[in-house]
């Protein structure tokens, strides 16, 4: 395997049970005030628990008996493939959130095994089926159904990083459970490469490592075909993409997540009724002379994936570029990979060409302003022009000597365009840009660095920080 999985994802201490004593708590409060305060103590309450990380279970501890990553070429029969077009690209097939919460879109859920395919993408299942889980890998893993759909979007489209998981239960209950593997089917050659991360989820929604040390980038082919951990992050780098903006340029892929448990309703559903009577029709007389799939007739193999070692020990002469992706809107990262569009390639990181793990602050917007005044680790503060070019500058100035503080959670770091964050400038002292500051929460104390961001600069002001030589900056006086 010549990626090292991550750690598996671990139970937590459950949310809910914070909640329950801090509502005991409240409760007894409630009897000593008077009428008149409650009114405070319930807004006080409410804006504590929106101040709340999001703490998330992963339910996560099957041993799994297949590679991290795999990719096959040539999966289906090239007439599958094309009924497969039709279904994603159909106008009467198109699915919408159906009120869904956080605008999710429905997936379909298929007890595929004793069944027999009622239209394409079904077909489809029961080939990926052999492919996926040979022999008797398929019991080995209990595997109980398949969840599937389509995605269609731009040749230079991002997919933003996630995770595969149960939408259903992430949405109400703040848990992820994973499926046992996730799979990508290139329909088209259009469209950026899948980008694949050994890191997964833990506690409090963190990613395990910290920072990835391997990964998979994959660039779509027609009929090319795709397997890893259902537990591992990954995303579409659009970027990178090829094609142009013409519809017909569209990256379509065929989705499938393999499930120990079923998929949970009303995010995945199995399909029926109209819909399923509209993806019947589209199949139509395509797939005539397409056989069912036996264990015989499939016989794919796994495709070898060029190694690419780009750590400072690997030597590695390939070409490469530097792209930024975004993990949420916690976690921004910049991504070295190489220039070459291999069909398959497995890449080895290390702080020197994998570095972030940096939150864009927004003072008027967005979850990163959660976590800046919900967590008490002291944070820095790295302060920008709007539009500054983070890949080139940042590289050199502040994140690569900040990784190891932020690996062991000695800091939180926040990027923020002036823009975004003159208020927070104005009272930390920032006049002129880029600069850096870092605040202790638990002292409410206030650090700006003097003289030129540089990276020795940078190291030394936080060493200087956690040794506790700083002097803290004079509070500034509001008339």
């Amino acid at each position: 395997d010549s990626i090292r999985l991550a750690s598996h994802a671990t139970l937590c201490t459950n949310q809910r049970t914070f909640l329950t004593a801090f509502a005991v708590t409240l409760r007894k409060m409630t009897r000593l005030l008077a009428p008149t305060h409650l009114g405070v103590v319930l807004i006080a309450t409410i804006f504590f628990i929106h101040l709340l990380p999001v703490v998330v279970v992963a339910d996560d501890n099957f041993d799994r008996k297949f590679p991290m990553y795999q990719m096959y070429e040539n999966a289906l029969p090239e007439q599958l493939v094309d009924a497969l077009i039709e279904h994603a690209t159909d106008p009467s097939l198109k699915v919408t959130s159906d009120n869904l919460k956080h605008g999710k879109l429905p997936t379909n859920w298929y007890e595929f095994q004793n069944t027999k395919p009622r239209m394409a993408p079904e077909l489809a299942v029961h080939y990926l089926r052999y492919i996926d889980f040979p022999g008797t890998m398929l019991a080995d893993h209990k595997i109980v159904g398949a969840e599937w759909w389509f995605q269609t979007r731009g040749s230079t489209e991002n997919i933003g990083f996630h995770y595969d998981k149960d939408e259903a239960v992430a949405s109400n209950q703040m848990r992820l459970i994973f499926p046992i593997m996730s799979t990508v089917t290139y329909l088209k050659e259009n469209g950026g490469p899948t980008l694949i991360f050994n890191q997964t989820a833990q506690e409090t929604s963190s990613n395990v490592p910290f920072l990835p040390v391997d990964g998979a980038l994959v660039y779509p082919e027609r009929n090319k075909h795709i397997n890893f951990h259902g537990n591992m992050m990954h995303g579409v780098v659009g970027t990178l993409g090829k094609g142009t903006s013409e519809e017909k340029s569209s990256r379509i892929t065929f989705l499938v997540n393999w499930w120990a448990v079923k998929a949970s309703p009303p995010n995945c559903m199995p399909l029926s009724g109209d819909a399923l009577s509209k993806h019947i029709k589209v199949t139509g007389s395509i797939l005539d002379g397409v056989p069912m799939p036996t264990p015989d007739s499939v016989t794919q193999q796994s495709f070898t994936p060029t190694h690419v070692n780009l750590t400072a020990a690997g030597g590695s002469s390939v070409e490469t570029r530097q792209v930024a992706v975004s993990f949420s809107a916690k976690d921004q990262y910049f991504v070295t990979l190489p220039n070459k569009n291999y069909p398959s390639t497995t890449i080895s990181w290390d702080g020197t060409s994998l570095f972030g793990g940096a939150m864009p602050l927004d003072l008027f917007n967005g979850p990163s302003l959660n976590i800046a005044f919900s967590r008490n680790e002291p944070k820095l503060f790295v302060f920008v022009e709007d539009g500054f070019d983070k890949e080139a500058k940042l590289e050199q100035s502040v994140l690569k000597p900040l990784y190891s503080y932020q690996q062991h959670e000695q800091l939180l770091v926040f990027i923020g365009e002036r823009s975004k964050v003159s208020h927070a400038m104005e009272i930390m002292g920032v006049t002129s840009l880029p600069a850096v500051a870092i605040h202790d929460t638990v002292l409410d104390r206030i650090f700006t660095m003097k003289g030129k961001v540089t990276p020795s600069a940078v190291e030394a002001f936080v060493q200087d920080y956690l040794a506790g030589l700083l002097v803290p900056n004079t509070p500034i006086q509001k008339e």
